[in-house]
């Protein structure tokens, strides 16, 4: 496990130049738009599962102590991760987890209290959508996308096309009746998509010693090359002024 990987990352491309950052936002804003059908991006991360940081409760913390319960290892890694004060992402990438996997984690973590459960419901719900414990239509009456009565009748046209031998997806349905428009649907499916997806870092982007040792051999080599440099000017005013002489 590579500790604050994440908060590493962030802080190299913080450190970067503006005019840099600059079209890196810009490339980031474009893929983000092309990915999610021209849906609002600039989402506060007060609504998004990866920000939140879990609070471990007493029930946790015993848990964690006297493991009595014999979860796997990741449950507790989970737990003693959540204890120090760390975000789902820092968690998620510091332990080589996909989005998805933490996301079960955590679900079974809140259903014995061993986390408290968030105030958003926002945040929960994509937990329970990530992990595959809801589906869409109930993801999207919990993220008050659609109203409970919506839902209703969309289940209800849903059974209504089963018992004429037609299986239709619910999500599809919903856009259908109009509840919600059709590229809403497709970016909520492609993240689910995208939590299966694991990101391990490469291992120089941890390495700041390497980083700091090519920075002094490059260093060194400039200086070599400006000495150098300087040298082959001596030598070459010292030439024109013996053929000036002569």
């Amino acid at each position: 496990m590579r500790a604050d990987s994440f908060k590493i990352f962030v802080t190299k491309i913080l450190a970067l130049p503006v005019w840099v950052k600059q079209i890196i936002h810009f490339q980031i804003r474009t893929d983000l738009k092309r990915t999610f059908k021209n849906q609002p991006v600039d989402v506060d991360p007060v609504y998004l599962f990866q920000a939140y940081r879990p609070h471990i409760t007493y029930n946790g913390k015993v848990e964690l102590e006297k493991r009595n319960k014999g979860h796997e290892e990741s449950m507790y890694t989970f737990l003693r991760e959540a204890e120090a004060g760390k975000s789902i992402i820092d968690i998620a990438l510091d332990c080589f987890l996909t989005l998805e996997e933490i996301s079960k984690i955590y679900v079974v973590a809140v259903q014995n209290q061993y986390v408290a459960q968030p105030m958003s419901t926002v945040v929960h719900a994509q937990a329970e959508f990530y992990a595959g414990t809801i589906k869409t239509g109930e993801l999207l009456m919990k993220v008050g996308r659609i109203s409970i009565d919506q839902l209703d009748t969309a289940l209800r046209r849903q059974k209504q096309l089963k018992d004429q031998g037609r299986n239709v997806y619910i999500a599809e349905l919903i856009t259908e009746l109009g509840f919600i428009e059709k590229d809403a649907i497709i970016s909520m499916l492609i993240m689910k998509e995208e939590a299966k997806k694991r990101l391990i870092f490469n291992v120089s982007l941890n390495a700041t010693d390497d980083s700091d040792a090519n920075l002094i051999t490059l260093k060194k080599q400039v200086e070599k090359l400006a000495y150098e440099n300087n040298y082959l000017k001596t030598k070459l005013r010292a030439i024109l002024n013996v053929n000036k002489t002569s």
